[in-house]
């Protein structure tokens, strides 16, 4: 079923203050969701569901491992550094070094470097926009981060480790 965003998010609000135990029923176009104080219907998107199992990328070559949180706030710092639309930063990665750069029209930059575990051994520049990246890094709760590579122009998989099949996350690169 594909459930508008706008109903995902009045019901989260509803459930979050709410608590307790809901029933959940399906309908031909409509969800409905009760509980004791208060009844909720939704009518539901026509259409199938998209097969979102053709956009996860398999076979990777190429992966690296960086702690999540200082990576987390590596990027957030250097976000400020971005271009107010495109928000682009590139990431130079070679064995056991990540480095993250940043720039502007304003001909500031950013730069910052982190250790990693990087399983390739010839380097790789690879373009995001980092609000996409630190979307991911903001719901993955593992202390490390797994990216998965092919090459600088195709999408990306980023998973906990420790949770690879639970949760995946696939992020397109940008040219810079």
């Amino acid at each position: 079923m594909i459930v508008p965003r706008k109903g995902v998010i009045e019901l989260a609000r509803i459930l979050a203050a709410e608590g307790g135990d809901i029933r959940l029923s399906l309908g031909e176009n409509y969800v409905r969701v009760e509980a004791p104080d208060f009844l909720y219907l939704s009518k539901l998107i026509e259409g199938a569901y998209p097969d979102y199992e053709r956009v996860i990328p398999r076979d990777l070559p190429r992966y690296l491992v960086v702690e999540r949180e200082p990576f987390r706030q590596a990027l957030s710092r250097a976000a400020i550094l971005t271009n107010e639309k495109f928000k682009g930063i590139r990431l130079n990665i070679e064995r056991d070094r990540l480095r993250i750069l940043a720039n502007n029209p304003e001909q500031e930059e950013a730069e910052e470097e982190l250790s990693v575990e990087y399983s390739a051994e010839g380097a790789l520049e690879i373009g995001f926009n980092v609000t996409y990246l630190l979307d991911v890094l903001g719901v993955i709760e593992g202390s490390r981060v797994r990216m998965e590579f092919r090459d600088a122009g195709q999408s990306v998989l980023l998973v906990d480790p420790e949770q690879a099949e639970a949760m995946r996350h696939v992020v397109m690169p940008m040219r810079l």
